[in-house]
């Protein structure tokens, strides 16, 4: 066992088995998370739910009912689904029969301050990517599983190994749907860029995101990307990353267990004065008049 993959805990009367490790690819560094639903053959109900990191769910058999932002997607055997961080989703079973799964969770960095060709790509994603043709990554979960079952001499650096192929078969698919998206979504609707731009603020509205980012995401350039933003929203890069914003604060404040400190943080501001100014330019009252009014 290395210091870069550490067993946090196995319980064999639960049958809890809980890994934590890191993977490099190129410039970037996973932070794996492996628990009972990566190991598990079997296959349970999870409720409505959201992280903070990406989640990846490869279809063994049998049919599943995902709920993400609330739309319903059935994915079939050989299927893989990677949720972005921060989206609402839920799952269930079709049948109770010959279904199965494995899911895992991880985040991603860039190492040494260089701009990350693999980050770049996960980021593109957009709330949730879904592909078929899975048969290769489902093996390499298979031999995972053996190599900590097993826990042969080196399996350690076996699994990193199998790890690194995983995730590259997945980030391959990823790039291609991101190619092919990105070669026609100039010359798409503009109800289908309006949802891709409202799919990235979303996705990304408590982050330091600038029009480059949106930018590179679209395979367009700033200038072509501020032009969409006035002919769809008459809003700047900024005002409608402000707008997305506040209308997130306003759900967060239903919930009492948040400060309003906290709530302008969660959602991108440092300076909570600021977010008491904005929040009242685009409300006309301040967070806690609209905390106050909700009671």
């Amino acid at each position: 066992m290395t210091d870069r993959m550490k067993k946090l805990q196995i319980e064999d009367m639960n049958d809890t088995k809980t890994f934590n490790f890191e993977v490099d690819i190129q410039d970037a560094l996973l932070s794996v998370y492996l628990n009972k639903s990566f190991f598990g053959s079997g296959s349970w109900t999870v409720s409505f739910h959201n992280h903070a990191v990406y989640e990846v769910h490869l279809i063994k058999s049998g049919e599943h009912l995902f709920n993400i932002d609330h739309k319903e997607i059935t994915l079939h055997a050989g299927s893989c689904c990677i949720i972005s961080p921060h989206v609402y989703h839920s799952i269930m079973n079709v049948s109770d029969e010959g279904t199965a799964r494995c899911s895992f969770r991880f985040s991603v960095e860039q190492k040494n301050g260089i701009s990350s060709e693999i980050l770049n790509c996960f980021n593109q994603i957009n709330r949730y990517s879904i592909f078929d043709n899975n048969i290769d990554q489902i093996h390499l979960v298979d031999r995972i599983i053996s190599e900590f079952e097993e826990n042969k001499l080196g399996y350690a650096a076996v699994v990193n190994s199998y790890f690194v192929q995983l995730m590259i078969g997945i980030l391959r698919k990823v790039y291609q749907i991101k190619q092919c998206e990105g070669k026609s979504l100039l010359n798409s609707t503009q109800e289908n860029r309006e949802a891709f731009i409202d799919g990235f603020f979303n996705s990304y509205y408590m982050k330091d995101i600038k029009v480059q980012d949106l930018a590179q995401t679209m395979y367009l350039s700033v200038r072509q990307v501020t032009r969409i933003l006035q002919e769809s929203y008459g809003l700047t890069f900024l005002q409608k990353l402000t707008q997305h914003r506040i209308y997130h604060a306003c759900y967060l404040l239903q919930n009492k267990t948040y400060t309003v400190t906290k709530i302008s943080e969660m959602i991108g501001y440092n300076n909570s004065n600021y977010f008491f100014k904005k929040f009242k330019e685009i409300t006309g009252i301040t967070p806690t008049e609209y905390r106050n009014r909700l009671e």
